[in-house]
């Protein structure tokens, strides 16, 4: 074996202390990390081979350099992250880094379609168990925007890394069994108590392809009291305070700007998620959309 790797959780490393008292095969870890209180005890004690960082999760280009010069004082080598979800662009970055640093390993690598190659002119090539750059400017690799409108995004589904709706958001059961469902059948509701909770509650069971069920049960009981709870998000252009019930935007001390909700957002949720299913496209998600200043 070359190595395992990741053995544990980013959150586990103190783990790769026992391993490596327990085993003499080379250890590889650091496909999730994102800041370096992770990495640097696995490299400064010694506790692992390889450093197998995914460069853009950990800071780009110049801190992967940065990781890899720690790691070469160590004795560490790189064994960057690189499968078949991260880009052309992406495993160009992580081969001209693996050209200019001393203590490279190994590389992980992706064969490409034809199309993507197509639309990524200067795509690394592979032969022979070898990675190869070209002579071209920079990192060598460009993008044929022409070449991409013939190729459109077709939705979750159809390959990894495409989990996305084009709103942003993510349709995880469609996703992961491949496609849509062909009927929806259940029952929701919403019951408002005297004192002013509301009980909301949906159980729905879709039918997919091939004989396969899923079945979505939710429920949530909201006091009045937590119907006022606000979040705030902070940004160049000033704040945006979100509620159940109004957002307002503080652009300046004296320029604030506030609109209420018509209704509960919870309502525009279910309604959303059963109308999907009266025009036949339900989903195991309900978007819902609010205006932002």
């Amino acid at each position: 074996m070359f190595f395992p790797e990741d053995a544990t959780a980013p959150k586990d490393v103190a783990w790769f202390q026992i391993l490596r008292q327990q085993s003499s095969t080379p250890l590889a870890m650091g496909e999730l990390f994102v800041n370096r209180g992770e990495w640097l005890p696995l490299v400064a004690n010694r506790w692992i081979d390889f450093i197998r960082c995914h460069i853009s999760a950990i800071g780009g280009l110049t801190q992967a350099r940065n990781v890899a010069a720690t790691c070469e004082m160590f004795g560490v080598r790189t064994a960057w992250h690189g499968p078949g979800n991260v880009s052309p662009v992406g495993h160009a970055v992580n081969l001209h880094l693996d050209l200019t640093i001393p203590n490279f390993g190994i590389q992980e690598e992706n064969k490409f379609s034809d199309a993507l190659r197509e639309v990524f002119p200067g795509t690394p090539e592979i032969s022979g168990g070898y990675l190869y750059a070209n002579d071209n400017p920079g990192l060598g690799i460009d993008i044929d925007e022409k070449a991409a409108a013939r190729y459109p995004y077709k939705g979750p589904g159809d390959s990894w890394g495409n989990g996305r709706r084009l709103d942003g958001s993510i349709d995880v059961l469609n996703w992961f069994l491949g496609g849509h469902p062909n009927t929806a059948y259940g029952t929701g509701g919403r019951t408002v108590e005297k004192r002013g909770d509301i009980s909301d509650h949906v159980d729905v069971t879709f039918m997919y392809p091939g004989g396969v069920q899923a079945v979505l049960t939710g429920a949530q009981l909201t006091a009045p009291l937590y119907r006022s709870v606000s979040e705030q998000f902070f940004c160049a252009n000033g704040t945006i305070e979100t509620a159940r019930e109004y957002w307002t935007h503080y652009r300046s001390r004296n320029d604030t700007v506030t609109e209420k909700s018509p209704r509960e957002i919870t309502i525009d949720a279910l309604e959303n998620f059963i109308g999907n299913i009266k025009n036949g496209t339900p989903e195991n998600v309900a978007s819902v959309r609010r205006r932002v200043p």
